[in-house]
């Protein structure tokens, strides 16, 4: 269970990071 809780943290993380990166590629 904590490896997958890790896992979903993780995923989330870059989840997020890459939500915020799409808006600066559209732009570019």
């Amino acid at each position: 269970m904590r490896v997958l809780f890790l896992g979903d943290i993780v995923g989330r993380s870059a989840r997020n990071a890459v939500i915020d990166a799409a808006p600066g590629l559209r732009d570019e």
